[in-house]
C-alpha cells in the first residue's frame, strides 16, 4: 500500500523499492519449534488501542465459555477492556499486560488459536504481528481487509473475517473449535514466512540489488 502510494504521488521518483517487513531469523526459529497443545485458548498478542478494537473480542468470549482467551500487550485501551472483564465478571479471559519475550512463549506454545484485528478505518496498515503468528504454524483469525486481507489469502488454515462483527468472530472461532482445525500445524505456512519473510534475508537481497546497480 505504501509503495502504491509513493508511485501514485505527485511527487516524481525515479524508483521506489519496496522492502517487506517480516521477522528475525533468531524469533522465527524459535516460533517455528514451539509445541502445539491442541488447548481451546485463543490468544491475542500486540497493541491495545482503538485500531485493535479488543473489546469485540471480550463480548466473544462471554458467549464461548468452552474456550480459554488469553490478552498480551499493552496500549491505550487496556484499562477500558480490563474494566469490562472485571465488571462482567468474565472468567474464560486472562488479561496479561505488557509481558517480555520469553514470557510469551509459554502462551504461545499453550495458544491454538491466533487472532488479530484491524477496525475499517486502519485496515490499510499491516499489522507486523501477523508475521509472528504464521511462524509458528498455528491457526489464525483475522478481522480486517486492506493489504493485510490480500498477503493472509496467500496461507493456508487462516480464518479472515469481517472486522467489528461480533457474530462473524464467534461463528469463525466456533467453526475452528467445532471442525478441529485448530488442531492442525501448517508446515506450509512456516516454510512460506522461512522463503520469503526472514529480515536477514531481505537485507541481503536489497544489498545484492544496490551492488548490481552501482555495477
Amino acid at each position: 500500500s505504501e509503495k502504491n502510494y509513493f508511485e501514485n504521488s505527485l511527487i516524481i521518483l525515479p524508483e521506489v523499492i519496496l522492502l517487506k517487513n517480516g521477522i528475525s531469523k533468531e524469533r522465527f526459529d524459535t516460533l517455528r519449534s514451539i509445541s502445539h497443545s491442541g488447548s481451546k485458548e485463543i490468544t491475542y498478542i500486540g497493541n491495545i488501542g482503538l485500531a485493535q478494537n479488543l473489546l469485540l473480542l471480550c463480548e466473544a468470549a462471554q458467549n464461548i465459555p468452552k474456550a480459554r482467551f488469553n490478552i498480551i500487550g499493552a496500549g491505550p485501551e487496556l484499562k477500558l477492556i480490563t474494566k469490562y472483564v472485571q465488571k462482567e465478571n468474565i472468567k474464560n479471559i486472562f488479561i496479561y499486560g505488557k509481558l517480555d519475550w520469553e514470557d510469551i512463549l509459554p502462551i504461545y506454545a499453550k495458544s491454538s488459536i491466533l487472532y488479530a484485528q484491524l477496525s475499517r478505518r486502519f485496515d490499510i496498515a499491516m499489522p507486523s504481528k501477523i508475521y509472528e503468528y504464521l511462524s509458528t504454524g498455528k491457526a489464525i483469525i483475522y478481522g480486517g481487509g486492506g493489504h493485510a486481507k490480500s498477503f493472509l489469502s496467500s496461507f493456508e488454515n487462516v480464518n479472515i473475517i469481517v472486522p467489528d462483527d461480533k457474530n462473524e468472530l464467534e461463528n469463525a472461532i466456533n467453526d475452528m473449535l467445532e471442525n478441529k482445525t485448530y488442531l492442525k500445524k501448517s508446515k506450509s505456512n512456516i516454510d512460506l514466512i522461512e522463503k520469503n519473510y526472514i529480515r536477514e534475508k531481505s537485507i541481503a537481497n536489497f544489498y545484492n540489488y544496490l551492488e548490481k546497480k552501482i555495477n
